[in-house]
């Protein structure tokens, strides 16, 4: 054992975002959802909607909020994307 944290599984993910990130967001009528992960990459893709589109506060709050919590729990992930209404929002490596 290598002592490496393995990628988490999208269902995982998905209960994260559920459990941890979309209270947050609801407080300004926001959402996420997983839009895609590739373990290969180690990235994962958000998809940000509903209060979050169009919010200009929007880049800091996956920057600065979700991204931090995101890869903490889950430290194989390495790049966290961000997507709404099909335009990509943010990255970090």
């Amino acid at each position: 054992m290598s002592g490496e944290s393995p990628f988490p599984a999208d269902e995982t993910l998905r209960e994260f975002l559920r459990l941890r990130i979309l209270p947050i967001l609801a407080v300004d009528r926001g959402r996420v959802e997983l839009a895609h992960s590739d373990e290969a990459a180690a990235s994962v893709v958000l998809r940000y909607g509903a209060g979050c589109a169009g919010c200009p506060g929007l880049g800091v709050t996956h920057s600065s909020i979700v991204e931090p919590l995101l890869r903490r729990e889950f430290p194989a992930v390495v790049v966290v994307d961000a997507l709404i209404e099909g335009e990509r929002v943010g990255a970090a490596s």
